[in-house]
């Protein structure tokens, strides 16, 4: 396996199994050698989309495998935002049919 796909599975650990049939679109590469100070500047960045929403993560980094490392920790932040944000709004949702019940 390449770094790239082992550095992924824990993107694939926390995404829902209907969201992982969804295609992923990775790319990694060496951008221009910096032009002031000559270093060699890395990049990878990741693209899917999961039940109407996009994702999204880049990263840059003087080593390449540093930039799949910071767009890896990215995508994970991102997903687990996105269903934290879904979970809250479960809550609330059942909050408020709790408080309707409740007034009846």
């Amino acid at each position: 396996d390449s770094y790239v796909n082992k550095r992924m599975r824990d993107l694939e650990k926390i995404l829902d199994a209907k969201e992982k049939s969804e295609l992923a679109r990775v790319e990694v590469g060496k951008s221009t050698t910096h032009h002031r100070s000559g270093k060699n500047i890395f990049f990878s960045e990741i693209t899917f989309h999961v039940s109407k929403k996009d994702f999204r993560a880049t990263a840059k980094a003087d080593d390449l495998y540093a930039a799949i490392d910071k767009m890896r920790d990215e995508i994970v932040r991102e997903v687990n935002g996105y269903h934290e944000r879904l979970r809250e709004k479960r809550k609330d949702g059942a909050r408020e049919i709790k408080h309707q019940v409740k007034k009846v």
